[in-house]
């Protein structure tokens, strides 16, 4: 979990085990104000750890997009 710099909104992972195999995490960020959330990646691409930028701008993770990761 972890909160943009402004506080305005909420970056957390929720771990996914809806398939046979290995459970993933994604990245789901929450607008405090609206209550709106948008998860991050495609269906079934993990992401985890967000970290945001000092501005509130970006967040940094780690997370796998079809074959590659980092």
């Amino acid at each position: 979990v972890a909160f943009s710099p402004d506080g305005g909104k909420l970056a957390y992972t929720v771990t996914n085990n809806e398939n046979a195999g290995r459970p993933y995490s994604q990245i789901w960020v929450r607008d405090m104000a609206s209550g709106r959330e948008t998860r991050f990646g495609a269906a079934g691409e993990s992401s985890s750890g967000p970290l945001w930028s000092p501005d509130g701008q970006w967040i940094a993770y780690s997370g796998k997009v079809g074959d590659k990761s980092g």
